[in-house]
């Protein structure tokens, strides 16, 4: 079995237990967070999750530098640039969309058809916007979330990874599990 099979054979066991009402995955960069989310979703895990909530992705130069990070609603498909790069250092946040759009999308997830929503991924920029922030905590009483998040010592993060309703399924940890 390899180690997606592995990781969604734990977590359906775990949630399949009743004790926990939320995923969420952590992780170092690289470590398969995302891959191993949209595997979720293939294998019909997280219902309604493929049209309810957000994604984002950085696009990038020929140095590998993001020149933007582009956040997709995944109730309508639509997609907006929530933070631009310089080309040498991190992104800056686009505080105008996330208090927007991405709010928006959030909300529209909260109301989608189906048990779950997936956000991916929580990180740094999704700071600069308290009304992001609020309206993602607010989806969790509506649906049940799936999220990735980025390994960040940041308010929004912690406060996630306290939840006693949520599974958190950390990559880095799995990974040395295996060795």
């Amino acid at each position: 079995m390899d180690r997606l099979q592995s990781w969604t054979q734990q977590i359906k066991t775990m949630l399949a237990q009743g004790e926990k009402r939320h995923l969420l995955i952590t992780g170092s960069r690289g470590a398969g967070k995302t891959t191993l989310l949209e595997h979720l979703l293939q294998e019909g895990l997280l219902d309604g999750a493929e049209h309810a909530g957000v994604c984002s992705y950085a696009v990038r130069d020929n140095g590998g530098y993001a020149t933007k990070v582009m956040l997709r609603d995944r109730c309508t498909g639509q997609e907006q640039p929530m933070a631009y790069g310089d080309g040498k250092g991190k992104p800056k946040a686009d505080r105008e969309v996330l208090d927007h759009f991405g709010t928006q999308a959030l909300c529209r997830a909260a109301e989608a058809s189906g048990s779950w929503a997936a956000v991916d991924e929580v990180g740094f920029l999704e700071s600069a916007s308290e009304s992001y922030c609020a309206a993602l905590v607010e989806l969790f009483n509506h649906k049940r979330v799936a999220a990735v998040l980025r390994k960040a010592n940041l308010p929004l993060i912690c406060s996630l990874l306290k939840r006693s309703d949520a599974l958190v399924f950390d990559l880095d940890e799995q990974q040395q599990t295996i060795k």
